[in-house]
């Protein structure tokens, strides 16, 4: 099984986390459930269950996020996934270095940016409209990522249907 990084790239309510779940049941369908490593800055915040985001602890969140990814490439896990915004070259460079170190093959998952109404709506976090507006210029000028061998743009006009279609076909041979 050829180790891949995914590093994720969007806005908040764009799918990051609902194609997290297909890959998590590709990956899973083999014989040990340690194929997957899903790493994400919120589970820093999760408290008994719950989500408690705090502005004040958002380095600190971000340098243990990275650190567990660290751990999961070193560990040689097969699929390695960095489930956060990943908004410009800065945000997610850490994960492409340290993945490269280790042999993976790289893959951002880009999604584009829907209508600012279709993100508020869809973000767990109740980010704000002016924050999201922000982070949607943000994403449109940096597209294209860096240092990736396979870039997969999932279009602002798609069904769930045909991001599953589209995950599946493009990971199930990294899957053998």
């Amino acid at each position: 099984m050829e180790k891949i990084a995914v590093i994720m790239r969007g806005v908040p309510g764009s799918g990051k986390s609902m194609v997290t779940v297909i890959l998590k049941k590709l990956y899973n369908t083999k014989p040990f459930s340690s194929n997957i490593a899903i790493h994400s800055t919120d589970n820093f915040f999760m408290i008994n269950g719950h989500y408690a985001w705090n502005r004040k602890e958002l380095f600190k969140a971000h340098e243990w996020n990275k650190a567990e990814f660290d751990k999961s490439v070193k560990a040689g896990v097969p699929c390695v996934i960095c489930d956060n915004t990943n908004l410009t070259l800065k945000e997610y460079s850490p994960y492409v270095a340290m993945a490269k170190v280790e042999g993976y093959t790289l893959v951002a998952i880009v999604f584009e940016p829907r209508a600012i109404e279709t993100h508020c709506s869809r973000n767990v976090h109740n980010i704000p409209k002016e924050h999201i507006e922000y982070m949607i210029k943000k994403l449109n000028g940096n597209m294209i990522t860096a240092g990736i061998s396979i870039a997969i743009i999932i279009p602002n006009k798609i069904t769930v249907e045909e991001i599953e279609k589209l995950i599946t076909d493009k990971f199930e041979p990294f899957c053998k």
